[in-house]
């Protein structure tokens, strides 16, 4: 089974290094790519949506505005309201206590299950193409910047044993305001993960996105800007992962 998080804030509590903040605008993104992330999930056998937020909005007419009667494969989870101290740490520390209890909600999950975060406003077009068809039971998935220092938090994953292991309690490390955001933590995991023998398996090519970036104003996913840094991009990616695969760097 493969398990998609998306986690939503449509009433965002920290305006830090975030400029998408208008209510209605994000619930019209979080709508717009609930609507698209659910279509997938009916082409893709034993896939499930699990659909996360934490400001208290009102989630089912969301559904009913965007999608109609909600979808057999779709989990809505209400979270409660960060506390200050997580607010206060940035939105990667909220959002991180959400994937925390998203974690808790599916404790029923085999470990074998494959579990992808998504930002929830944004729809990844060829994830069924990045996935490798053939992984190990238990393993961490993720896009990590050739420094180790930094990781796409747009979309990773996890077997759900590993992420157990990996990928909770991360909401305490994050600290924005100094410039550790949860995309460093998550770098730090991924890295401890390999040192403990769970192996680190790559998407197969560059995520196709839809939608904007919430926290760099300007920055549209899916354009022709993106789509040529996208080319370029993938043809290093390929190298990386093909005949480069074992170059010490």
């Amino acid at each position: 089974m493969i398990r998609v998080v998306l986690t939503a804030a449509i009433n965002p509590q920290s305006n830090y290094r975030l400029f998408l903040t208008d209510p209605d605008e994000r619930a019209r993104q979080y709508g717009t790519a609930l609507r698209k992330w659910c279509a997938w999930a009916d082409g893709v056998a034993d896939a499930r949506i699990a659909f996360v937020e934490n400001s208290g909005a009102d989630v089912e007419e969301l559904i009913r505005q965007h999608i109609g009667d909600k979808p057999s494969h779709l989990d809505v989870i209400s979270a409660p309201r960060p506390p200050q101290y997580a607010i206060e740490r940035g939105k990667g520390a909220s959002e991180s206590m959400m994937l925390d209890l998203f974690a808790r909600e599916f404790t029923n999950d085999p470990d074998d299950t494959l579990w992808i975060k998504s930002t929830g406003r944004l729809f990844v077009r060829n994830l069924s193409d990045i996935l490798p068809e053939e992984r190990p039971a238990n393993l961490v998935m993720a896009r990590i910047a050739l420094d180790l220092n930094h990781v796409d938090a747009r979309l990773y994953g996890a077997s759900a044993g590993a992420w157990r292991e990996v990928f909770t309690g991360m909401g305490d490390e994050v600290d924005e305001k100094d410039d550790f955001r949860v995309e460093h933590v998550l770098a730090r995991r991924v890295c401890r993960a390999v040192g403990e023998g769970i192996p680190l398996v790559r998407f197969e090519g560059q995520p196709v996105v839809d939608g904007i970036s919430g926290t760099w104003k300007g920055r549209k996913y899916g354009g022709v800007k993106s789509y040529a840094k996208r080319k370029v991009a993938g043809v290093v990616d390929y190298a990386l992962r093909d005949k480069l695969r074992n170059k010490h760097y």
